[in-house]
């Protein structure tokens, strides 16, 4: 087979194929990516499908590819964990939480994430336990060391904030597809990347967005800006991420991520590290009993 042949480009994903002519006449971009050459026509391969179908398309080769924005996720990823540390300043003043959050990818898609707190002191212990419902809302409970007690998260409580970070719960949850509606708004041009700019529209009665644009990396399909608008359909926060490095020959991860709420000007960084893949965890790490043991992870 001729080296053209072999790089004639079909980008396919789990969920969607789509097919790219190969004729000599039509211009393509080529670039290297794990040791292979990958091509692929300069005309928009999604010209024919409607804006929802299209942002449909996007969002799911992002989820597959990578998972949810808050550092878990992506087809095949199995378990791991990383750890956290989130600079939260408000009102002037600055503290410091550090965080691990352990992940763990299930047949039935109900994938389980534990986030549980290890400084500043006074909070240490405090444990966050998600197991997603591809078809419905999440189930969340959380440990507070002072109480020594295990309370189940209130679906209307999705909005609160997590540790007086500028995390919702509803942020740390599954961000699976049949829970928003979509739209596709454009395709910029940022520092010389391609990147798709997609909207979501949350159907949880609950949530406390109303609208999240979302700025989508073309070539990766990983995103480098969330804003989000509240239910009056005000701008409340918007969420940058940078620094992302590959791991496993697979998963891209963000190394920091900035989330500054322009309703309250509080400012939220995240640091991310230490992330490790594929480490051997069970269903046993991700019980309600796990959480009261929790920081010793």
């Amino acid at each position: 087979m001729s080296v053209p042949n072999k790089i004639a480009g079909i980008l396919c994903s789990a969920l969607s194929c789509l097919a790219f002519s190969t004729q000599a006449n039509e211009p393509r971009n080529c670039y290297v990516e794990a040791g292979e050459i990958i091509c692929q026509t300069v005309t928009d391969p999604f010209s024919n499908l409607a804006p929802a179908a299209k942002a449909q398309v996007v969002y799911r080769e992002l989820d597959e590819r990578n998972g949810a924005t808050m550092g878990f996720g992506g087809q095949g990823y199995v378990d791991g964990e990383s750890t956290l540390i989130a600079t939260i300043t408000t009102d002037g003043k600055t503290i410091k939480r550090q965080m691990k959050m352990r992940f763990l990818e299930r047949d039935n898609d109900q994938d389980k994430r534990i986030i549980v707190i290890h400084n500043p002191k006074d909070t240490k212990g405090t444990a966050l336990l998600t197991v997603s419902n591809q078809n419905g809302l999440d189930d969340q409970w959380i440990y507070s060391p002072t109480n020594k007690q295990v309370k189940r998260i209130a679906r209307n409580n999705s909005a609160t904030s997590f540790a007086g970070t500028e995390i919702f719960f509803e942020d740390l949850s599954l961000q699976s597809l049949n829970k928003y509606d979509f739209e596709y708004l454009r395709k910029e041009t940022v520092s010389g990347r391609e990147i798709h700019v997609i909207a979501r529209f949350p159907k949880d009665q609950y949530s406390a967005y109303s609208k999240l644009v979302t700025w989508v990396d073309a070539q990766h399909y990983y995103p480098i800006k969330v804003v989000y608008y509240d239910k009056k359909k005000l701008l409340m926060k918007t969420l940058t991420a940078s620094k992302y490095k590959k791991y496993n020959d697979k998963f891209w991860r963000a190394g920091s991520m900035s989330i500054v709420n322009h309703q309250n000007n509080n400012e939220t960084r995240l640091d991310w590290s230490d992330y490790r893949f594929n480490i051997g965890l069970s269903e046993q790490s991700f019980s309600l009993n796990s959480l009261q043991r929790a920081r010793n992870l």
